[in-house]
């Protein structure tokens, strides 16, 4: 499934890109992103004109000759000649990208010397992998929609090990395919591919369709592949068919916890505010028991659904989500006010750090002093925990893992715990981490710098900003600039790529900001122990004072 949520953008201004590239940059793109994936496509070499973009694909894309020839060097990894294993490897290396679907395979296999080398391969090739050229060349097949991106995306597809790459096809497919409500009929008979990962990317682009597009989806709900069943089962939920939300109790107790928490979220955001604290556990018995919970929840709740005024997508309620921490007499707690400053619920935490609102009225809190990423309902029921020391950001992705960072490490991990990449970073102190859109993570360190990691964790940006020598945060804005809050230097700071300050808001040792809907900034100060809210000038429209030290801020 896409990562639209916290995949979010990885931001270049304009400005920024044409003081960085000079004339050599085209011109701009309909949407600030495109020009974004300009740049990293020209930095890696590669040409942006429809064809080249479509030649990204066609020229990573097996055909039954390739794969032929693949299998037949994997197979010689293990012969008993030295030199033809060594050939063999060789060949598999200068074969590059295509061969990796088979080389995982391969990585298997019961000949310890095949394994072994496959594994060796594959290292290779990923030290410079090129997901980012991937996803950024059908980010622009998307926005430019040449003639033949549908048929080269869906026949690349099978050829792809990287579901962040997959994401951004699926991303694109859904900007190609749709004109006005209707699928296109090519994505309507990728359904019922043999490829799975076709099945998929044909089900996700048709539950974006309108609501008879959708319907076509029905059969799907019992597809062999968990995931097309889950896409089935999203969009028919928006269409309001109960049938659609049992099915869900199906993944829940068969797909891979990944999957499931998926499903799980997508029943938390049709139960609402009316949700029951379930749990969704890793082993059969747990999953069983949350499966039992929901069906009886849905018995007895089936019938007072509003499906006309569902909302599957993040509400706007104008509501503010403070993370306190260092109060007087408290370890601290979590918390919402309305417009009025009225505590409408809060939850106890050892001084918690930063949060995130989830479906169904979950919260995901990083609790710095109890050494722990949980997930709690506003009871405080902990429904789900990972142990790290010192965490300072937590992010739950659309994928359903969840993305963590502390002052020195950046790390996924999935819903049973599982740690899908763990990076070390060598700095005194990581105020705040975050992953983007793109699959980039952005890094605040102590030492004044705003740092974005790639895919596979390379530098591919580091700003001297200043002002992070007491805390810090970053948030990308749609526009490609960043905003900033520098405790340091007690000042917000939007600025572009190349550092430029584009706006600034003096307020005392600010921890985190974010940009509102209305163009307004929500600020939490650690020395002030208040919530601000600014305008486009700089003046204080709303303000709320509390006990402890805020750490971060969230209106929704």
């Amino acid at each position: 499934m896409p990562t639209s949520t916290n995949l979010r953008t990885f931001g270049l201004a304009l400005g920024g890109l044409l003081v960085l590239c000079g004339a050599s940059l085209p011109a701009a793109e309909p949407d600030p992103e495109a020009s974004i994936h300009q740049r990293i496509l020209l930095d890696a070499k590669v040409k942006i004109d429809d064809a080249s973009l479509l030649e990204v694909f066609r020229k990573r894309t097996l055909n039954e000759t390739d794969r032929l020839h693949i299998k037949e060097n994997i197979r010689l990894l293990g012969a008993r000649t030295y030199a033809v294993r060594e050939k063999a490897q060789r060949d598999l290396l200068r074969v590059g990208k295509m061969a990796l679907v088979p080389l995982k395979e391969a990585t298997q296999s019961p000949d310890l010397e095949v394994a072994r080398r496959a594994e060796r391969i594959l290292q290779e090739m990923e030290q410079g992998g090129d997901a980012a050229v991937l996803i950024s060349a059908a980010y622009l097949i998307g926005v430019r929609q040449p003639k033949e991106g549908v048929a080269t995306l869906l026949t690349y597809l099978p050829s792809s090990t990287d579901s962040s790459v997959v994401d951004g096809i699926q991303s694109a497919l859904v900007r190609l395919a749709i004109k006005e409500g209707k699928v296109e009929p090519a994505i309507l008979k990728a359904l019922d591919d043999k490829e799975a990962v076709r099945r998929v990317a044909a089900a996700y682009v048709v539950s974006k369709g309108d609501t008879r597009q959708r319907q076509a989806l029905r059969p799907y709900l019992n597809d062999k592949d968990l995931e097309v069943r889950f896409h089935a089962a999203t969009a028919l939920v928006r269409n309001g068919e109960p049938q659609a939300v049992e099915a869900l109790f199906t993944l829940l107790r068969e797909a891979p916890v990944s999957l499931a928490a998926q499903a799980e979220d997508l029943l938390y955001r049709v139960a609402g505010s009316q949700a029951p604290s379930l749990a969704l556990g890793t082993d059969a018995s747990a999953r069983e028991s949350c499966v039992a919970g929901w069906k009886t929840w849905w018995k007895a709740n089936s019938s007072k659904i509003d499906w006309k005024h569902l909302n599957l997508e993040d509400a706007y309620l104008g509501l503010t989500l403070i993370c306190e921490a260092q109060m007087p007499g408290s370890r601290g707690r979590i918390y919402e006010v309305g417009a009025d400053g009225k505590v409408r619920w809060e939850v106890a935490s050892n001084n918690p750090i930063d949060m995130q609102m989830l479906p169904g009225e979950r919260l995901l809190i990083a609790e710095h002093g109890g050494g722990q990423v949980f997930e709690t309902d506003r009871s405080g029921k902990v429904l789900w925990s990972y142990r790290i020391e010192n965490p300072v950001s937590c992010q739950r992705l659309p994928n359903g893992n969840t993305f963590i960072a502390n002052y020195n490490k950046v790390l996924e991990v999935t819903r049973d715990g599982k740690v899908l990449y763990s990076w070390q970073r060598n700095v005194s102190s990581q105020y705040y981490a975050c992953k983007l859109r793109n699959g980039h993570i952005l890094c605040c360190h102590s030492g004044g710098e705003l740092i974005e990691l790639d895919g596979s964790g390379k530098e591919v940006m580091r700003l001297n900003v200043g002002g992070y020598s007491k805390w810090a945060g970053a948030e990308v804005l749609p526009s490609g600039h960043f905003l900033l809050a520098r405790a340091g230097a007690d000042e917000i700071t939007e600025i572009d790529r190349t550092g430029k300050v584009l706006w600034r808001c003096r307020v005392a040792n600010p921890n985190a900001a974010t940009r509102l809907r209305n163009g307004h900034t929500l600020v939490a100060s650690h020395d002030d122990q208040a919530i601000y809210e600014f305008d486009s000038t700089g003046k204080v429209v709303w303000k709320q004072k509390m006990q402890g030290r805020p750490f971060r801020v969230r209106r929704r």
